[in-house]
């Protein structure tokens, strides 16, 4: 695990808060991130798979407070609300969205540890299980999880809910769950917020899935260029259909008033063609 940040002299202060406050106006995104509970070989190799997309840097957080305070950038203060367990900072030229989508594809799952908290519902799924019939059984009652025995093998009857999310698990269930193979953590880089242009985009905010969102664009804006050409309302996407429907209505109008122009000159000639020649077969019988 993480060691626990070395105690600093005064000089070294000064030093790494001039270090953060050089990245933070290097780059254009600076993203708050907790790295609580991750291990240090697998930060090292996030390290590494970041190299030339972002930067990493830990450090205590009234450092980097200090830093966001000396930096040119407004507003980056605010950043310090995210502040969540380990705090460390994130600098990236990247979208910020991109890049949460990014560092949330890469998470792998882990066991869950004693002390630890559900981070949603955790569920034993219903199916047989590779335990041999003996004190499983009695162990999974514990936890309201019914079960029996079917070809030799422990079998879970039903899905259960043994922990909700935010519920501390405890050494217990934890044993349980690992003996079942069951991972509900989750390892990786956790962007809790991020600042981009005088903005701080929240987690909730930035977890959003591109493909879906962009869907969603393009219906809002298919819906609004519907309903802008319906009620006539003129902008740079609706004038060319709104333009081309007040030509057809204003031909229609004329060839029913039998207005002359250009456009309807040829149709009442031949209309009066027609009935020029109506009147002259009529004539002729």
């Amino acid at each position: 695990m993480l060691q626990q940040e070395p105690q600093h002299n005064l000089e070294d202060k000064k030093q790494i808060v001039n270090r953060f406050t050089e990245l933070i106006n290097e780059y254009s995104v600076v993203a708050a991130v907790n790295i609580q509970g991750l291990p240090a070989k697998q930060l090292s190799e996030m390290r590494a798979d970041l190299r030339g997309k972002a930067k990493l840097k830990v450090g205590k957080a009234t450092l980097m407070q200090r830093a966001f305070s000396e930096s040119e950038k407004n507003g980056l203060q605010l950043l310090t609300d995210y502040f969540i367990g380990m705090p460390a900072l994130l600098f990236t030229e990247e979208n910020p969205f991109k890049l949460f989508q990014r560092l949330k594809d890469t998470k792998t799952s882990a066991p869950i540890k004693a002390g630890q908290t559900a981070p949603d519902d955790i569920v034993i799924p219903e199916g047989p299980t590779d335990f041999a019939p003996g004190p499983i059984i009695g162990e999974l009652s514990n936890f309201g999880v019914g079960a029996g025995i079917e070809g030799g093998k422990v079998v879970v009857q039903n899905d259960a809910t043994v922990a909700e999310a935010g519920e501390t698990v405890d050494g217990e269930l934890a044993g349980i769950l690992n003996r079942l193979e069951i991972h509900p953590m989750e390892i990786g880089l956790n962007i809790t917020a991020a600042y981009e242009d005088g903005d701080v985009i929240p987690s909730d905010v930035l977890d959003i899935n591109p493909d879906s969102f962009k869907d969603d664009v393009e219906a809002a804006a298919s819906r609004a260029y519907r309903l802008g050409v319906a009620a006539s309302i003129p902008n740079t996407t609706t004038i060319k259909a709104l333009l081309a429907n007040a030509q057809e209505d204003a031909l229609k109008l004329a060839k029913s008033q039998d207005i002359i122009t250009e456009e309807t000159i040829e149709d009442m000639i031949a209309t009066a063609n027609a009935h020029a020649q109506e009147l002259q077969d009529k004539t002729t019988d």
